[in-house]
């Protein structure tokens, strides 16, 4: 994204709001962090996700889910992960809007850490592996993707990500992957990504990172459709450490990094997978993860957000393994695993997403859409 695409009319009030919300929170304490506090929050992280700055979206998400923590008084809420990402707000929304109002090109990439959106007329993609996040307002998932067919930007094999958000109602009984089916703007559902086929992207725009990878994104002339069935899973089921080890060499530290910036993704082969712990007893568990000589620690959110993964990989401590993919980076000089999938015969299973059956009906009622 370029300095010269963004809407500074809507852009700049925003970060001023937002700024002086979190400078109003530090000055009068969490006594005075309501559910009114939370929604601002909240908007703020939808506006910024639309807007495309994932940076500072990603870090409101962390602060209102803290924020939630906090509200409904969970022994999990953390006072140095709320002071870390209140900070971590302030410093983004301050210093994008200083950088804005001097039209500073350079500064303004640097802290939006997305490059510019490329326009492409067709892709063609399969989906992997699917990261599920649920807070008190919304839920959130990231498709990982592979392309299946060459482009003019990307060969076959390159790796994508898709993200979608949706609000959640206050009151309703619905699991988030329910939300998977409501219609996009562009009149698609995000479960057709998980068909098992491959999808062909019409018009689409692509934010190509360093690594040869790049996040999707939609425009209003979007067109996604699926195709045949895809088979040639395996050669998706390779992974060297090169890339990755390449990528930390090539990083350049800043006040601004978070840990998870640097992930990368992984497929492990003849893995063993221990019983899960809970260190402080709050936490997410821990499932002990071996392969490859290595040690990883597979975390796993604790409540709804992680009840599928938890029990998905309980039920490999003493089955089959197939091989496992995931996401993984490093974090207090431990090697941090986040299991998506496993590659079965028939193609990826999902991890991470609940099995539990959709209502439809009561869906649409209950979002009041009928």
């Amino acid at each position: 994204m370029k300095l010269q695409q963004i809407d500074k009319k809507k852009l700049l009030p925003l970060l001023d709001e937002l700024a002086a919300s979190v400078e109003q929170l530090l000055f009068s304490g969490l006594t005075t962090a309501s559910e009114s506090t939370r929604n601002t929050l909240t908007v703020a992280f939808q506006e910024a996700s639309r807007m495309g700055l994932l940076r500072l979206g990603s870090t409101l998400r962390s602060v209102s889910e803290e924020l939630g923590r906090y509200t409904r008084n969970q022994p999990d809420f953390s006072r140095k992960r709320l002071s870390f990402f209140l900070n971590r707000s302030w410093l983004l929304t301050r210093s994008l809007a200083r950088a804005i109002r001097a039209d500073n090109e350079k500064d303004f990439e640097r802290l939006i850490w997305i490059p510019p959106n490329t326009p492409v007329e067709n892709l063609e993609v399969v989906t992997i592996g699917v990261s599920k996040k649920v807070a008190g307002a919304f839920c959130a998932f990231d498709f990982r993707l592979r392309t299946v067919s060459a482009c003019d930007l990307l060969p076959v094999g390159s790796k994508l990500v898709w993200s979608c958000v949706f609000p959640l109602k206050p009151g309703a009984d619905l699991p988030a992957e329910a939300y998977l089916h409501l219609p996009q703007k562009q009149k698609f559902s995000a479960i057709l990504f998980l068909e098992g086929k491959s999808i062909l992207l019409e018009k689409v725009a692509l934010a190509l990172d360093k690594s040869g990878g790049g996040r999707v994104s939609f425009t209003e002339h979007s067109k996604v459709t699926t195709s045949q069935v895809f088979t040639e899973w395996g050669q998706f089921q390779s992974w060297s450490s090169d890339s990755i080890i390449e990528r930390i060499r090539r990083h350049e530290t800043s006040p601004l990094d978070l840990e998870i910036e640097l992930q990368d993704e992984i497929v492990l082969h003849d893995w063993q997978i221990g019983a899960p712990g809970r260190p402080d007893n709050e936490g997410p568990h821990v499932f002990p993860v071996e392969a490859m000589g290595v040690s990883f620690d597979a975390m796993v959110g604790a409540g709804k957000e992680g009840e599928a993964l938890y029990n998905s990989l309980n039920k490999y401590i003493r089955a089959d393994r197939p091989p496992l993919y995931g996401l993984l980076h490093f974090e207090k000089c431990k090697m941090i695993l986040q299991p998506l999938s496993v590659f079965e015969a028939k193609g990826p299973r999902n991890l991470t997403l609940s099995n539990e059956k959709i209502d439809k009906k009561l869906l649409l009622k209950t979002l009041n859409l009928v």
